[in-house]
């Protein structure tokens, strides 16, 4: 990579791919994790030769209890329709498989405006709404199925959203937020939390 790419490589949404093919948030999902946990990320990169990561974190002192993995996770099951709006491919791909597998039905949407069309004709019994997406207002799509569809329950998700958009969906009542990226556990729990 050249210098001006290395600059912003971990900067949310900073992408060289084509658009469809990349997030933008893989980088920077890894330097929040590493930070998050007291660690570094240094990258050292050079155009024709290659690029190399270096990750350090912090030794932990004292022994750790290890349990098998899963073996206290919930995987809570439902028969509910479900609506996810979200304008990434990806996203998607990844979410509907998931929630069919444990018994719900999903439909998906890849605007606001494809999700109010799609109110039109059916009703849901939740709606996971990204937050942010080109084109859309994300407030005004959630006001405007309420109308359609008073007091669904919504799930926003989305890994950066503003004050002033987070604290205006807050105060909503059957609505909750979840912050990208999410484990798999707390997207089921949210959902089934808000049908509850």
């Amino acid at each position: 990579m050249g210098p001006e790419v290395l600059s912003h490589i971990f900067d949310p949404f900073f992408t060289t791919k084509e658009r469809g093919r990349g997030t933008g948030l893989g980088l920077a999902t890894v330097d929040a994790a590493v930070r998050a946990h007291d660690g570094e990320i240094s990258v050292l990169s050079r155009p024709g030769q290659g690029t190399t990561f270096q990750l350090r974190l912090p030794l932990i002192a004292g022994v750790i209890e290890t349990r098998p993995a899963g073996s206290d996770v919930v995987k809570p099951k439902g028969g509910e329709l479900l609506l996810i709006v979200d304008d990434e491919l990806l996203v998607r791909q990844a979410l509907v498989p998931l929630l069919e597998r444990l018994g719900y039905r999903v439909v998906e949407a890849r605007s606001g405006a494809e999700a109010l069309e799609t109110l039109s004709t059916v009703k849901p019994a939740l709606m996971i709404l990204d937050l942010v997406m080109p084109g859309s207002s994300a407030v005004d799509t959630f006001r405007t199925a309420r109308q359609m569809i008073p007091g669904l329950p919504v799930l926003f998700c989305s890994g950066f959203a503003p004050e002033a958009l987070l604290s205006t969906i807050q105060s909503e009542p059957h609505t909750a937020r979840l912050a990208k990226p999410f484990s798999t556990q707390d997207l089921l729990t949210a959902v089934r939390s808000l049908l509850s």
